[in-house]
């Protein structure tokens, strides 16, 4: 079927957080039997089904080696990380190369050795996730950075001071930074959690952590093999005033529609209530290549700009001609067109035009008529200052339709470099994190508790700040719970935690005190100076929370999560105690009966159910003198 016969239009939907980044086989088993079918086609997953059918973080196997002078400077790192991707390859390549790719871009290293493996094992796959490929890597090399601080006798924030950036720079693998706000994201939360006051100096089972990350805005490299930009924006322009905004940039929870509202209007010079949003319906918008990297605000958000400012362009040529004033003298802001030598008046009012208007009574003078609002224009002369209504009106009449495009793609200097890899990790700039959490740990039963993380944020410039604010807070919920609780449990290739119950998520109760902290860099090449916000936090919450079990008992913990069996069997360890075995003589993963959430089907033993005629039933069906 041709292309241009296929319809998309996607509803209102939410949570992508890495999940919807590609086509599943349900997307396109649901097309065939509605086509089939010649009637819709719903299929829904159960809970237990999402867990076997997601795209979920990989298990990840690292091991890190650091090299550093004796004040501190980082020489080298060496890295070898082995990810268990599950049955298919999925978005496997791109998530190991990230893992290896973004150990650049933070700090500045000047040599990086790194091996990577993705494994296929008999589970299912997984593929990308909230701070793709880069959050478990990011947990040790922290963690490291951490130990290494120790041994050198020097503060962990001191540390990560000595090893920045100086930017603008291209790292030794090739990752253009532009703009780089991570010195004031380490002093902010080194000052607002008081670091330098209390480190070290709390209670015996209460401690503090730091710890750094980063993320791209965007990938540099398209996943679609063409030179096609990455974004493409139109704008129409009503005769009223109205502005509509067709963009294929998906609405996915993130506020990307709110965004490029914002970026429309704020170009403009109008109200954001003029602005109206028609996204992702292919019959109507442009191509965009998708919602995911933390793409949107960095690259719609530039198509957004560019083509507001084209339209921009035509409605000044028209308002100039009005104002008998050069282009360049124009002013938009708050709903008017304005000469630089005028003062800025605000849009008249309805009432002020009901109050104002002529009579429209009298007899054709030409195109004007005589008594007219027009014909009253004519006499004043040029004018100062017009609303935003009449400016798109001389527009229009001047230029016919008023409509523009813009598109975004990143320029070639921000594309990465020519090794094996370097495809991946590129990106046109990046968003910087400092994070400092405060925890508490029961040493009788290894009980973690967080009570409050102070989180910083480079987001260049803040377009919403509302929404990088909840953008902050989600993404440190998010670590926590990687941190502390959320760990899929196999056996024998059976899942044994599919459901909420037993897959332990943080709620509201175990949620800390979250302080989120804008900076803002303002990088050359976003729009208004914008780049990521949703990602890049993630990644520095698990190894703040790791670092602050250890000021708070002086245990190091290389595996998360941080359970309470793993803070004891770590705390005895450390005391040259019995490691405490919870399951000793007990095997609590292989029940005599083991029902499927689903509801569906018995277990009998470690292994699913089998064919009536596998030799194997019958030979269960002996030994327990028949069926159930």
């Amino acid at each position: 079927m041709p292309m241009a016969q296929i319809r998309v239009i996607k509803p209102l939907v939410g949570g992508g957080f890495g999940g919807k980044s590609e086509v599943i086989p349900l997307e396109i088993i649901a097309a065939i039997a509605s086509r089939a079918a010649r009637a819709p086609v719903k299929i829904t997953y159960t809970r237990e089904e999402v867990f076997w059918a997601h795209r979920g973080r990989p298990r990840t196997i690292i091991d890190l080696k650091t090299g550093v002078t004796k004040d501190g400077r980082i020489t080298a790192v060496k890295a070898r990380v082995v990810q268990d991707g599950g049955a298919y390859c999925s978005y496997g390549v791109v998530t190991i190369l990230y893992s290896g790719a973004l150990l650049g871009a933070l700090y500045d290293i000047p040599h990086i050795q790194y091996d990577g493996y993705r494994v296929l094992t008999n589970k299912p796959a997984c593929g990308a996730m909230r701070g793709h490929g880069t959050v478990n890597v990011r947990f040790a090399f922290e963690t490291q950075m951490d130990e290494l601080a120790a041994k050198l006798n020097l503060d962990p924030a001191e540390i990560r001071q000595r090893n920045l950036l100086q930017a603008p720079c291209v790292t030794i693998n090739g990752l253009r930074v532009q703009s780089y706000g991570l010195p004031e994201c380490i002093e902010k939360t080194v000052e607002r959690s008081g670091w330098k006051q209390r480190k070290g100096k709390l209670p015996r089972g209460r401690g503090l952590g730091i710890a750094c990350s980063h993320y791209v805005s965007g990938a540099a490299n398209s996943i679609i093999r063409s030179d096609m930009p990455h974004s493409t924006v139109n704008i129409k322009i009503d005769r009223d005033g109205g502005v509509v905004v067709y963009t294929g940039a998906s609405e996915i929870g993130q506020g990307s529609d709110t965004m490029t509202a914002q970026v429309a209007a704020e170009t403009l010079g109008c109200s954001l209530g003029r602005i109206k949003i028609v996204a992702a319906d292919t019959d109507l918008t442009p191509i965009d290549i998708g919602s995911y990297s933390s793409r949107v605000t960095f690259m719609a958000g530039n198509a957004t700009l560019r083509a507001a400012e084209q339209i921009k362009k035509q409605i000044a040529v028209a308002a100039a001609r009005k104002m008998n004033c050069p282009v360049e003298e124009l002013i938009f802001r708050n709903d008017v067109v304005s000469r630089k030598d005028a003062s800025v008046a605000r849009a008249p009012s309805p009432a002020d035009l009901a109050e104002n208007q002529p009579t429209v009574s009298g007899h054709v003078d030409g195109q004007i008529l005589r008594g007219s609002l027009q014909q009253k224009r004519k006499d004043e002369g040029p004018k100062t200052s017009m609303s935003f209504e009449e400016a798109v009106v001389a527009a229009i009449d001047f230029h016919g339709a008023l409509t523009g495009t813009g598109s975004y793609a990143p320029p070639p200097a921000a594309r990465g470099g020519k090794h094996k890899g370097a495809g991946v990790g590129p990106s046109p700039a990046y968003s910087y994190s400092a994070q400092v959490a405060e925890v508490t740990v029961d040493e009788d039963t290894g009980e973690v508790t967080v009570h409050k993380v102070w989180a910083a944020h480079d987001c260049g410039r803040a377009l919403n700040p509302v929404s990088v604010e909840g953008q902050i807070i989600g993404s440190v919920w998010m670590g926590m719970g990687q941190a502390l609780t959320e760990e899929m449990v196999w056996k024998d290739g059976m899942l044994m935690n599919p459901g909420l119950l037993e897959y332990r998520s943080p709620s509201s109760v175990e949620s800390p005190e979250v302080e989120p902290i804008i900076v803002e860099s303002i990088d050359p090449e976003g729009p208004f100076g914008a780049k990521e916000c949703s990602e890049g936090s993630l990644a520095a919450t698990i190894p703040a929370i790791s670092n602050a079990i250890y000021d708070a008992v002086g245990i190091r913990l290389h595996e998360a999560p941080f359970t309470p069996e793993r803070v004891l069997s770590a705390l005895r360890a450390k005391t040259a105690h019995k490691k405490i075995d919870l399951t000793e003589g007990v095997d609590p993963t292989a029940p005599i009966h083991f029902r499927e959430h689903g509801g569906a089907l018995w277990f009998r033993g470690k292994g699913p159910e089998r064919h009536a005629l596998d030799p194997a039933r019958r030979e269960t069906r002996a030994e327990t003198g028949g069926d159930d």
